[in-house]
Parts: C-alpha cells; structure tokens; sequence
C-alpha cells in the first residue's frame, strides 16, 4: 500500500513539473493573416506614374523589381495621332531606368531603347543620340538630356487611361515659362546661331540621314518672329513661336518652287513643321521634339 501511494505521489509531482516548465517557455506570437505585410520595401519603385501632355496621356507601369532589374508596361496614348503600347525590360540603378521597349506602333512591331530618370517629383524622360548601326540604342548614356516638361508622377489609381483623369489640361505650346518649371532650352542660343540637319530619329527605330552633308539649314530671325533655311532643293521660310518652357510652334513653311529629283526636302521640312518642343542637348546640338512623342531631329551648329 505504501508503494501505490509513493507511485501515485511520484507521477502527481512529474505532472507539476512538467506543467511549470510548460507554462515557463516563450510562447510563438500568433500571427494575424489578416494583418497586410508590406511587400514593397521603401525603395522600391513599383507603381504607376502617369504624366499629361496636352490632350496625351503618357503611362508608365513598373510591375517587378528584382536587384537591380525591372521590368514593365509603357504607353503612349495620342489624341487623334498614332500611339504606342508594349512592354519593357531592363535595369534601375542610381536613379535611372535604362530598358528595351518592345512595343506595336500603326501595326508594326519594334524595339528601342527608353531612359527615365528619378527626381522628387516622379520620373522624367531621356533623350540622345541613337547608334546609326543599330537604330535604338543611344550613343552615349553620359550625354542624354532629360525632358523635366513632362514628368510620370506616381498615381494611386491604374494605369488605365480610360479611368484617369489629368489634374490639368495644357493647351500646348504657349510660349510662356510656368511657375516653377525648369528651363528646358535658352531660345537665345537657339536664335543666334545657323544649324545644320544631322539626322531625324524616329521612335519605331527609323532613322533619316542628309544625302549631302551641310544642305540643309536652319536659321531664327528673333526680331521678325521669322525662321529661314536651305534644303537639297530650294529656300524655304515661315514663322515661329518660342518659349524658355521649351515649347515652340512652327507656322506654315513656304519654299521656292525648284524640283529636284530624289530631294530629301519633304521629309525636312515635314519634320520642322510637326515638332513641338526643343532643347539643347549636352554636346550643344539643337533638338526638335516632334509632336505625339514620335522622334526628333538633331541639329549641330554651323
């Protein structure tokens, strides 16, 4: 009897002992699956930024970022001008995106390279010379001018432009610096100097190159508001509206009327008319933006 009862005392003590050291060891917190987890880290990128040009609505959708690589969706959506919308691939360090757009533009399908840069504001884009051999991928990334006119702000809403709105509407080009916007060119330099044609840029990777080096002219008379040239072929002139917000409009260009066979006069001329914006780049070259984010024409000084 005195046995059963020492056993029995022996395993209520086991049963206390166990109990207390139970109950002693750190408990595993229980997690909420309901609590949301932030999976985006503060300096990631993945968003929607979307930015205004008139009656155009630019997008620009980051939707991976791995390291250093990311990828995404980029549009360009033109009131009543062809648009283009694809996808890119490629790299954000130091501030910049630097990738491949792959995209369809008027049912064709093309690569060329983007650039856009961070700033407080949101991301603004880049533009440079393009390698002749290849026709999409800039020259030199040291010289690349940034466009702080339009800026990709970030939206809280899809990139959808049918379900976004622009905050403003600009009736482009005014001629007029905003309040607080950053010069994007000096009409000064761009009216005391002559500039020679290099090449037209398209952004489906085409490129235009004089046939005759130095034919085509570009000149600004300030005081008249005028603006005169040469091509291949013959004189032209028309007038012109510039501003240091880095807008400019062209009037109509009239020329004289000698044919010339196999004339790149059209194409020129065409171009100047269609441009929007201008800048000076890095190396001091005049470029004109053409409108609906189709390309550029290049310019060096005479």
């Amino acid at each position: 009897m005195k046995n059963y009862i020492k056993i029995i005392i022996a395993i209520v003590l086991i049963f206390i002992i166990g109990a207390f050291f139970y109950y002693q060891k750190p408990k595993t917190p229980i997690v909420n699956n309901n609590e949301q987890t932030p999976l985006i880290s503060d300096n990631s990128i993945i968003g929607c930024y979307v930015a205004y040009l008139a009656k155009d609505v630019y997008n620009l959708k980051i939707l991976s970022q791995s390291g250093e690589q990311v990828e995404g969706e980029l549009e360009f959506n033109n009131f009543e001008k062809d648009s283009s919308k694809g996808t890119f691939k490629g790299t954000y360090k130091n501030g910049i995106i630097l990738a491949d757009y792959t995209f369809q533009s008027e049912g064709t399908l093309s690569v060329a390279q983007v650039i856009f840069k961070k700033t407080a504001d949101g991301f603004v884009r880049g533009y440079g010379d393009v390698d002749l051999a290849t026709g999409t991928h800039f020259v030199d990334l040291n010289n690349i001018t940034y466009d702080s006119s339009v800026i990709f702000k970030f939206s809280k809403e899809d990139c959808t432009v049918t379900t976004i709105k622009p905050e403003v509407t600009n009736s482009a080009p005014k001629g007029k610096l905003k309040a607080g916007s950053t010069p994007a060119g000096d009409p000064k330099i761009v009216e005391s100097n002559t500039w020679i044609w290099q090449k037209t840029i398209m952004n489906d990777g085409t490129i235009v190159v004089p046939k005759r080096t130095d034919a085509f002219t570009l000149s600004f008379d300030s005081t008249k508001g005028n603006v005169s040239g040469r091509t291949d072929c013959n004189s032209f002139f028309g007038s012109y509206k510039m501003g240091s917000d880095g807008f400019i409009t062209f009037g109509p260009i009239a020329s004289t009327l000698m044919f010339c066979e196999g004339s790149q006069e059209s194409s020129f001329t065409s171009a100047i008319s269609n441009s929007s914006k201008y800048m000076i780049d890095g190396s001091g070259n005049l470029v004109l933006l053409l409108s609906y984010d189709s390309g550029s024409v290049i310019f060096k000084k005479q």
